[in-house]
């Protein structure tokens, strides 16, 4: 039997944005690189059958230490990575490619 927890703190009642989103979960890594946070956070699956989410959310200041739960207001943003080259199967044409990396970036108030 796993271990009951107590529930994250309640995230402040906010007007929704468009583009923000509430992330519920428990922090399992945080790095600081040139003083921009990089949390990891495993998010509940939707069933028991389903794997658990995992996001990362920037931020200047801490969000949560390893293992604590939290609920964190975040904004979508994203970007174009780099190009790449993708083979269709079937055809066997060669095209480019580019990847949208979505981002999360806390809102500190």
């Amino acid at each position: 039997m796993s271990e009951v927890t107590a529930p994250a703190k309640p995230a402040q009642a906010r007007q929704i944005h468009p583009l923000h989103v509430l992330i519920v979960g428990r922090v399992e890594k945080v790095e600081v690189i040139n003083s921009t946070r990089y949390t990891e956070i495993l998010c509940p699956a939707f069933d028991r059958y389903s794997n658990p989410e995992i996001v990362q959310i920037r931020s200047k200041r801490p969000i949560g230490t390893k293992g604590e739960e939290i609920q964190q207001w975040g904004r979508i943003g994203g970007f174009r990575g780099r190009p790449f080259d993708v083979t269709d199967k079937s055809t066997g044409e060669v095209r480019r490619a580019r990847q949208v990396i979505l981002t999360i970036d806390a809102i500190e108030e």
